[in-house]
């Protein structure tokens, strides 16, 4: 009996196979004839190989499996700043965070931080300071259209004769930097949008009188967009005065009273028992727990009032200023002004309200109460020496929440110098009474802050040049 023959590989083979049912291939195989031309072409010089040995389809053709596509998938985290839902997809912004509390950060972020070159930080600064400069720069109006015929002028206007546009534009812009008002110019409108420390706005105008009218010269049209009437009628008249060319005269700052409640006579002598101040604190804090912005708004307002030795016996200025800095227990009072420093607002993840022309000046007022109910019990505490002792207890709150928040005020002078000048007044009250703020002050950048908003406060606002003068030299002063 013969062996069976082994097949040569070189030599040519016809191989038969029986038909087979008819039968419809999978979807994920791909039939594939043997007399193809390019593929026999590639297999010539690989070795043979049976094709009984394979899976057979119809007619004696090889069916070879087809392997799935892999595909790469990058999976990657939220954007900074979004927030991930179950799945990783982002479903909203995460609010920044408060100013003050430095985010935390993980070794990655230690490991790449890097400080910046000093040539580039200088660079980042002089751009940021001559963008606040170009922005905060004096009134420079050339021209000025003639007052239309059927304009209706505001009875807060002033016909100016035989003066010109540069002339009264640069004397008004000298009058809102002597009074510390924020403005914003437009030279080609010849308009000035203006805002003052009690948060009044109004609009400053310019027209060219008409000759068979008016005889030419400039008119000046003031005009009150949102605030106190009584507040804004003190600056219009001192800037319609200083648009003639007149010299203003100082006036009271104050509207209403002119000495403390307690030296005025029907008042001498009477004693504020301990219960009655701790009711008279309960008020604000049930309005600043409500959910209403208005009620927000006249709680921090009687917080003011409180704190202010103007308006209240001085038993319940120094317990409402106690409650601010040295707070026995756990004070809401603290947390209202805390938020309000930091955000703006009571509730942070509320949307910031804004008004009609796209202005922030609810949150912005509700910001600068807060430094000023800081600022009066800062003075109280440090008038009855308890200052000291307050920054020693609450060292952390100082050190991590308040001075932050005064430095930052600083820096964004440009932008709201009311912020800046109170930011300042407290800084300064801390420096003068504790050794211990002066050290926190300095170790926080104030100097370099307090630099930076030279430039623009001498151009922009009188009292804030002269505040960041005396606050170097303190802080110089060792």
């Amino acid at each position: 009996m013969e062996p069976p023959a082994v097949p040569n590989p070189q030599a040519q083979h016809t191989v038969t196979t029986p038909d087979l049912p008819h039968h419809r291939s999978p979807p994920y195989y791909r039939i594939m004839s043997t007399r193809d031309e390019d593929r026999t072409s590639n297999m010539e010089d690989r070795p043979w190989k049976h094709p009984i040995g394979n899976q057979l389809g119809r007619d004696g053709r090889t069916v070879d499996e087809e392997q799935p596509t892999m595909r790469s998938v990058a999976i990657m985290g939220a954007p900074s700043g979004v927030a991930a839902g179950p799945f990783g997809s982002p479903v909203g912004r995460v609010p920044p965070p408060p100013v003050g509390l430095p985010p935390l950060r993980g070794f990655s972020d230690l490991e790449k931080s890097e400080a910046p070159p000093p040539l580039k930080v200088e660079r980042e600064m002089r751009s940021r300071v001559q963008k606040h400069r170009e922005a905060y720069r004096t009134w420079q109006v050339s021209s000025v259209e003639s007052l239309p015929d059927d304009f209706p002028l505001e009875r807060t206007s002033r016909h100016i004769p035989d003066a010109d546009a540069p002339v009264v534009s640069a004397r008004i812009s000298d009058c809102l930097r002597e009074r510390s008002i924020e403005a914003k110019y437009d030279d080609v409108k010849a308009t000035a949008k203006c805002r003052t420390p009690d948060y009044v706005s109004f609009k400053i105008r310019l027209f060219g009188g008409r000759e068979d009218v008016e005889g030419g010269g400039i008119i000046v049209e003031v005009q009150r967009r949102k605030g106190s009437s009584h507040c804004f009628m003190r600056d219009c008249r001192a800037v319609l005065t200083a648009a003639e060319g007149d010299k203003t005269e100082e006036e009271e700052t104050t509207i209403f009273l002119k000495r403390p409640v307690s030296e005025m006579t029907c008042l001498k002598g009477v004693q504020v028992s301990d219960d009655e101040s701790d009711e008279v604190m309960k008020a604000p804090a049930s309005l600043m727990s409500s959910d209403k912005y208005d009620s927000h708004m006249l709680g921090m307002e009687s917080v003011e009032k409180l704190t202010n030795p103007l308006y209240s016996a001085p038993e319940v200025v120094v317990l409402a200023a106690k409650s601010v800095v040295l707070p026995e227990d756990s004070s809401d009072i603290r947390d209202s002004v805390s938020k309000l420093l930091q955000h703006g607002c009571l509730r942070p993840d509320d949307a910031p309200m804004t008004g009609p022309e796209g202005d922030n000046d609810f949150n912005e007022e509700m910001h600068h109460l807060a430094l000023s109910v800081v600022l009066n019990a800062v003075r109280s505490t440090a008038k009855d020496g308890t200052l000291a002792e307050a920054i020693v207890q609450q060292r952390e709150w100082f050190s991590q929440v308040l001075i932050p928040v005064l430095i930052n005020d600083i820096k964004a002078a440009g932008d709201q110098g009311h912020h800046a000048v109170k930011a300042v007044e407290c800084l300064i009250s801390l420096t003068k009474f504790s050794s211990a703020a002066k050290a926190m002050i300095v170790e926080s950048g104030a100097v370099e802050a307090l630099e930076q908003s030279r430039g623009f406060a001498s151009d922009k606002f009188a009292s804030l040049c002269s505040d960041l003068e005396g606050e170097l030299g303190l802080l110089s002063h060792q």
